[in-house]
């Protein structure tokens, strides 16, 4: 069975993002097991995005870019230089779930800037949750769920399942490791966006689109 069938066979799906799945598959060329990694980690083809712009795009250009975007520490200008600038620490714990440690000082700049629909549920912590830390994360796995998002920042470990698949068929890639590079590029596109707000101004869900859609304009 193909991939198309397997993975866009169900008719209540929309056409239209099926042919842009195709239209992508056949622009960047990627092995198949490649392709069904991303579209797992997407879940859906990201809204604003059209696989034309694919067509004569640097693919190891692009995913270099998106991978030193995801492992650069905060893009604050004040802190960028620094060669022990504070930065969010991500791991795996031994039950499978992203654990992350973040730095106040730097977080509360994030948290007081959050977006005007964000609220944060006070009675819903447990002693010696840090409010601030806990709403960061809050916002970090919000935007962490956006198709656009999850393919974005899936891109790095799609171009390793495709080299892994072209050289042995097989493909090892660790999904906690992926859904982990896709926080970290979240994070760092919220603290992005922050750096470019006017003063007073929030973080807005159309900031943070146009930032993402960038990472593969550029």
């Amino acid at each position: 069975m193909s991939i198309w069938k397997r993975f866009f066979g169900d008719p209540s799906k929309e056409r239209d993002e099926t042919e842009y799945w195709k239209e992508f598959a056949l622009n960047v060329q990627l092995h198949d097991s490649a392709l069904v990694l991303l579209y797992a980690s997407a879940g859906a083809w990201p809204e604003g995005v059209h696989p034309d712009q694919f067509s004569s795009a640097n693919w190891l250009a692009l995913v270099s870019r998106v991978r030193a975007y995801i492992e650069m520490p905060y893009p604050l200008a004040g802190l960028r230089e620094r060669a022990d600038a504070p930065r969010p620490t991500y791991k795996i714990s031994d039950e499978g779930r992203i654990m992350r440690e973040g730095h106040h000082m730097i977080d509360l700049a994030l948290f007081q800037c959050k977006p005007s629909w964000f609220r944060l549920e006070l009675d819903g912590l447990s002693s010696g949750q840090n409010p601030v830390a806990v709403g960061t994360w809050g916002m970090i796995e919000h935007y962490s769920k956006w198709p656009l998002a999850r393919f974005v920042f899936s891109l790095p470990a799609t171009s390793e399942a495709h080299d892994m698949a072209s050289k042995s068929g097989k493909v090892m890639i660790v999904p906690e490791h992926v859904s982990m590079q896709i926080y970290m590029g979240v994070e760092n596109t919220l603290f992005d966006v922050y750096e470019h707000l006017s003063e007073g101004a929030r973080i807005t869900d159309k900031a943070v689109k146009l930032n993402l859609q960038s990472l593969l304009n550029a």
